[in-house]
C-alpha cells in the first residue's frame, strides 16, 4: 500500500488521483483489472466522494475508464501512453518554470523548500521524498502565476517513480542537483535555461520509467 502523503493546500482528489496514478504505472493495479470506488475510499481511509472526482480525473487523463457500479477497470499503461503523457508535461512544466523566471518576485519559499529538504539525511523515506518533490513543483506552478497552467500541471502529475534500478541516494541527490540548477536559473531569470532545465528535468523522469518498466519485461 502507498504510503497517504499530506501534501498542503493540495485538494483531496488530487491527492487520491497522484496516489493511484503511481499505483498503475508501478504496477499496483493491472490492466483490465477492476477497481471499486468504496474499496478505493477504505484504502485510503477517505469518503467516496473524493475518490469519485479522482475516478472520473484519471477517466478524462485515459488511466480508467469509468463503469455505471461505482467501479472502474484499468487502462495499460504502455510506452506509447506514457511519452505522450511525459511529452506534453514536459512542455507545461517547462513554460512554468519560463514564467516564473520571467514574472517571479520572492522566491523565498522555493529556496526554503529546497533548504529543508537538504537538511534532511538522506536516503529520504519515500513518502518525504515525494512531498518535497511535489512541493517543489507546484511552487513553481505558483510562481508562473497561470493559474489555468497550474490546474492542468496538477491534473497530469505523478509522483517520483521509486525503484531499485537505481539506490535510492544517488536518485535523491541527482533529483537535488536538478532543482538547484532550475532555482538558480528562475532566480536569476534566466527564462531560457530554466525552460530548457525543466523540460530535461521531466524527460529524465519519463526515461527512468521506461528503463524500469524495461527491465521488468526482461524479468518476466
Amino acid at each position: 500500500m502507498i504510503p497517504f502523503t499530506k501534501l498542503e493546500a493540495t485538494p483531496l482528489s488530487d491527492r487520491i488521483s497522484t496516489l493511484l496514478k503511481d499505483a498503475i504505472i508501478e504496477g499496483q493495479f493491472k490492466a483490465g483489472e477492476e477497481i471499486v470506488l468504496t474499496a478505493i475510499a477504505e484504502r485510503y481511509g477517505v469518503s467516496r466522494t473524493p475518490v469519485r472526482e479522482a475516478f472520473q480525473s484519471l477517466a478524462k487523463d485515459g488511466f480508467l475508464t469509468l463503469r455505471m457500479n461505482k467501479s472502474a477497470i484499468v487502462v495499460g499503461i504502455d510506452e506509447h501512453f506514457l511519452r505522450n503523457h511525459y511529452e506534453i508535461r514536459s512542455v507545461l512544466e517547462a513554460q512554468a518554470a519560463y514564467n516564473a523566471a520571467a514574472n517571479g518576485k520572492d522566491f523565498s519559499r522555493l529556496q526554503r523548500i529546497q533548504d529543508d529538504a537538504e537538511k534532511m539525511r538522506l536516503p529520504m523515506s519515500l513518502d518525504e521524498f515525494r512531498s518535497y518533490n511535489m512541493k517543489f513543483h507546484r511552487c513553481i506552478w505558483d510562481l508562473s502565476g497561470n493559474e489555468r497552467l497550474q490546474q492542468l500541471l496538477s491534473d497530469m502529475w505523478v509522483s517520483s517513480y521509486s525503484s531499485s534500478a537505481l539506490p535510492e541516494i544517488h536518485r535523491q541527490t541527482r533529483t537535488f542537483n536538478s532543482h538547484r540548477r532550475l532555482i538558480n536559473d528562475i532566480i536569476n531569470h534566466d527564462c531560457d535555461a530554466a525552460f530548457e532545465h525543466m523540460k530535461r528535468h521531466i524527460i529524465g523522469s519519463l526515461n527512468n520509467i521506461l528503463k524500469i518498466l524495461d527491465e521488468g519485461k526482461k524479468e518476466a
